[in-house]
């Protein structure tokens, strides 16, 4: 062993020519004794392709052992022999052609992750830079193993994991794509939020990184993909505009689609859209107030159609002069009619596209798989996500507790309404974003040899959406894969296809479908369309040995991963450790969705499987599932099986009709066009990473903007976006753009999103002497310890953002109340750290009334008990947000000492806006219309009249609502006293 060690490239013994080269003879037997033993055993087994492959391939034609000692210690640890094609893809891996970033494509199981990523680890980690791997989060753990076991021997290579996060200060070897992407964004992060000392480490660190690491990427159609995105969100979080209109408006669309789609699935399932425009129109749903006919056609166009005429969405702005909700409201319903939300998000499958995480926010979330959420990713259009979390919740229910009512819609929304929207249908002010394009290298200068990137993947269908610091690079060599695979598909053997439907075309039930299989003789269950939804993995693999009363075992992927067998009477092994390992003649085995891609598993040589199809499913995905069948080519066969709607689509497609039969070519052509399709539909969304990546390499902006407004998301033909990204390129970028607004680059978004940070709270500094001797004397001696109502206001972004002006006013903050956590821009008030106003300080004396903090009026109270006669008075309040609350009104629900005479009504008033008071006796409704003026109400904030409004002391109504919003979390207020005041609607 020490002998054949000191053949390492890295090893510092230094011996005469005549010892080396005696010591690789040796070496260079010991590969021959391996092969001949190998020969040995194939001959025993009668495996004639395995005898096959041994016998064709002699090893060290096309390379030379003693150039490449590594490799060669490699094939004595691995007991393998390096194939020609294997070598050519390891070459042209570390020495691409004309010096660029590229993608190689090589067949599934022809040894990427067994045998050519072990030694282009080998070959690239020497010394001079990082050897960096990036591979799928699927195939860490299986990479890892392999790579620890194929280079931790002999050839005597170190192997290190490092994931990579916002807390992790160094770099890494192997590692997954998200890590890459949270690597350059973290440098970027703490320099946005002028964290200087930190990024001064950061981001040379980075820079290292990017100019002597050799990054290798495994299933670059994986890693590399469009929706390969990570999002770092950053500044204030606020509740998405529109609220609450924006989820109650898709509720009512939904609450209607049952009724609708019963009517019309006989008549014309495709006027759905007409027919629900038309109610909408004619007041037949609560959405929109009613109008008379003659005003209603430019909402109608309005509604209908994406490209209207000029004018027409103002004229149907107009329609809704001075009711904001209903402009809201008619925004969204154009993103989830005309750009076509709702209907995107109908298309998807609960608990395999989309559906709850148990341990996030109830909000859906994006799925890997069938019943496997994301730990980070999340939808990246806020509409698809509230549409998607009111399907989800109607899927799954409520709770358990109340069977008869866990499955009620109306139920369902008001727990939706009241405890999931507000505090989480939220958007952060702005965003860091790293995608696909950011794992290649990429320099503007000149490119150094050891800091490419370069990567392989099994197929090539989306080398069209590579991003453009990659090319695709096949050899010549391997040109044929694609037509190769397709051609195993099209064998004879493999030709089969049916459809999984029982009588009057209803679908089969799960266990009907295992008694299929059975009727075929089928024991291999590859469910790459997640046809098997009611079972988890586990109950799947004992239902079928109950059907199946012939199989042994039954093999499947328990809950971490592993592969596991259970037998008929319950036990469960691992695989590894049971006779099934080597020989899985006798078993059942299903391998779930998630595990239709890296699975390699030792078949028959004439086993036969069946592979599910589903809508929308790519011939990638298809052909990656197919090849876990590893001699699909030679004698290992394959079943397609469709579901009915699966079928329906493969017959329109085709032309066929019911009568035709329909075999393997039918459902390749169907593969080809779902693959387009899907391509077609990314593009939107690849070109706008690129202008994104475009900017951040130009330096013209690091944070990008992530929350938007309903009008830039839906008004038509947004002609400050298509200015903007239409400068970035040419005339053909421009003429692209100016069809898609922004909802519809985003509403395929799909992002790994990083959560966001948690900041250090504000630790009290105790009781300040001027707010002592306040509160002992009634008297103001200093200013610098409160500021007045309005000015803490205009501190907030809702404050700057609506102009908020500083008017005068008797009712003061504490410093200490508005300070909450520790930030860098100490004179902002953030938005989503706003206290509740519970304790007041009052002053007869001096008028004032001093908001403080618990630990503030904690230190006060024993003192006012003892000040005699009284000069101020703490005051316990929270504001009233139902009409159970309307006695905090009177401010004397508990003072100390007690409180004799009422506080002036303008104080009462101006602590009701501060405290975000919802309900008021009829009484205060005049008054508190008089402070506002209601003149401001019949403006929108960018109209002159609300610009001069603003400057004259008044509040306008958009900010009155957003104010209100903020303080009760993001719930609805809009049938409250309050709500009908900021409508303009308060008598």
């Amino acid at each position: 062993m020490i002998l054949l060690q000191s053949l390492r490239s890295t090893s510092k013994i230094s011996f005469g020519k005549d010892m080396k080269e005696a010591t690789l003879d040796h070496a260079l037997s010991i590969t021959q004794l391996q092969r001949h033993r190998r020969i040995d055993d194939a001959c025993r087994k009668q495996d004639e392709h395995r005898l096959a492959e041994e016998q064709q391939n002699p090893g060290h034609t096309n390379w030379k052992p003693e150039e490449h000692t590594d490799w060669l210690l490699f094939e004595i640890d691995a007991d393998i022999i390096i194939r020609d094609d294997q070598i050519n893809v390891a070459r042209a891996t570390i020495s691409p052609a004309f010096g660029l970033n590229c993608v190689l494509q090589m067949n599934m199981g022809q040894g990427k992750t067994s045998v050519i990523m072990p030694i282009l680890a080998s070959a690239i980690a020497d010394g001079k830079g990082i050897a960096r791997l990036v591979v799928p989060r699927a195939l860490l753990l299986q990479t890892a193993q392999i790579l620890q076991a194929r280079l931790g021997g002999l050839v005597g290579r170190e192997v290190s994991h490092v994931p990579f996060s916002r807390k992790t200060p160094i770099g890494i070897m192997l590692t997954q794509p998200d890590h890459v992407l949270s690597s350059r964004l973290s440098g970027l992060q703490v320099t946005s939020d002028n964290h200087m000392e930190s990024a001064q480490v950061m981001i040379p660190m980075q820079t290292w990184l990017d100019q002597f690491s050799r990054d290798v990427v495994d299933e670059c159609d994986f890693a590399l993909a469009v929706k390969t995105q990570l999002i770092y969100p950053s500044g204030t979080q606020l509740a998405v505009d529109g609220h609450p209109h924006r989820w109650t408006v898709p509720q009512i669309l939904l609450g209607v689609l049952e009724t609708y789609m019963k009517e019309m699935r006989l008549s014309d399932p495709l006027s759905f859209d007409l027919r629900l425009v038309e109610d909408i129109c004619n007041g037949k749903l609560p959405l929109l107030p009613w109008v008379s006919q003659n005003r209603i056609e430019s909402v109608r166009s309005y509604l209908l159609e994406f490209n209207i005429p000029e004018g027409t969405a103002e004229s149907a702005y107009t329609v809704f002069p001075d009711q904001s909700p209903a402009r809201q409201t008619l925004c969204i319903l154009r993103g989830l009619l005309v750009h076509g939300i709702l209907f995107l998000c109908l298309k998807k499958r609960w608990n395999v596209q989309y559906g709850l995480h148990p341990g996030r926010d109830t909000i859906a979330v994006p799925f890997h798989a069938k019943g496997i959420p994301s730990e980070q990713a999340e939808w990246g259009h806020p509409d698809v996500a509230i549409v998607l979390t009111c399907l989800a919740f109607y899927y799954k229910g409520l709770t358990e507790t109340w069977n008869h009512l866990r499955f009620e819609q109306v139920v369902i929304n008001d727990y939706l309404n009241d405890f999931v929207f507000p505090v989480h249908a939220k958007q952060f002010k702005s965003k860091l974003q790293a995608s696909g394009l950011d794992i290649p290298s990429f320099s503007q200068g000149t490119r150094r040899p050891h800091s490419l990137t370069t990567g392989f993947s099994g197929t090539n269908d989306n080398k069209r959406m590579l991003p453009l610091t990659i090319r695709q690079g096949d050899l010549p060599a391997l040109s044929h894969t694609n037509a190769e695979v397709l051609a195993y598909l099209l064998e004879p053997r493999n030709r089969e296809y049916t459809v999984a439907e029982g009588f009057m075309g209803k679908r089969l039930s799960e266990t009907e479908f295992l008694c299929r299989l059975k009727e075929s003789k089928i024991r291999i269950l590859i469910d790459a369309g997640a046809h098997i939804l009611e079972f988890d993995n586990r109950g799947l693999a004992r239902q079928w040995l109950t059907i199946d009363y012939e199989a042994a075992a039954a093999v499947y992927f328990n809950a971490v991963n592993k592969s596991s067998v259970i037998y008929r009477n319950g036990t469960e092994v691992p695989l590894l450790a049971s006779p099934f390992a080597e020989d899985l003649s006798g078993c059942l085995v299903y391998l779930d969705e998630a595990h239709t891609r890296g699975t390699d598993l030792k078949f028959p040589m004439k086993a036969r499987g069946a592979l599910t199809l589903s809508l929308g499913q790519t011939n990638d995905h298809t052909v990656q599932a197919a090849m876990r069948l590893r001699q699909l080519g030679h004698s290992q066969s394959i079943m397609f099986v469709g579901s009915p709607e699966v079928h329906q689509s493969i017959k329109d497609h085709s032309g066929k009709c019911f009568v035709d039969r329909f075999e393997s070519h039918d459902v390749v052509r169907w593969l080809l066009e779902q693959t387009c399709r899907a391509n077609e539909e990314l593009r939107p969304l690849y070109l706008a990473q690129g202008f994104d990546f475009c900017s951040r390499q130009d330096a013209n902006s690091l944070l990008q903007p992530e929350q938007q407004t309903l009008e830039q998301l839906y008004h038509p033909s947004n002609a400050e976006t298509v200015r903007h990204r239409s400068s970035c390129g040419n005339g053909q970028v421009h003429k692209f753009w100016t069809g898609r607004s922004p909802s519809r680059l985003r509403r395929c978004d799909r992002r790994q999103a990083q959560m966001p940070q948690h900041f250090p709270a504000h630790k009290f500094p105790g009781r300040g002497a001027e707010l002592l001797h306040f509160s002992k004397t009634g008297s103001i001696r200093t200013h610098g310890w409160y500021e007045p109502m309005f000015n803490a206001i205009r501190r907030t972004r809702t404050g700057m953002t609506r102009n908020v002006p500083a008017r005068n006013t008797n009712v003061l903050v504490s410093t200490e109340f508005t300070r909450t956590i520790k930030i860098g821009n100490k004179q902002s008030w953030r938005d989503d750290f706003l206290r509740p106003i519970n304790w007041i300080l009052r002053s007869p004396t001096a008028g004032k009334a001093v908001v403080i903090i618990p630990e503030e009026a904690e230190r006060l109270s024993p003192i006012l008990r003892d000040v005699n006669p009284p000069r101020t008075y703490l005051i316990v309040y929270s504001a009233p947000i139902s009409k159970q609350m309307l006695h905090f009104n009177t401010f004397r629900y508990y003072t100390v000492p007690e409180l004799k005479t009422d506080l002036p009504p303008l104080v009462k008033l101006e602590l009701g806006i501060l405290a975000g008071r919802l309900y008021f006796s009829f009484d205060e409704c005049q008054p508190i219309v008089r402070y506002l003026d209601p003149h401001a109400f019949l403006h929108s904030d960018n109209d002159e009249a609300s610009k001069k409004a603003a400057s004259s002391n008044l509040l306008s109504r958009r900010f009155l609502e957003e104010w209100f919003s903020l303080m009760i979390k993001g719930g609805s207020f809009t049938y409250t006293p309050m709500g009908y005041v900021c409508r303009g609607t308060a008598s």
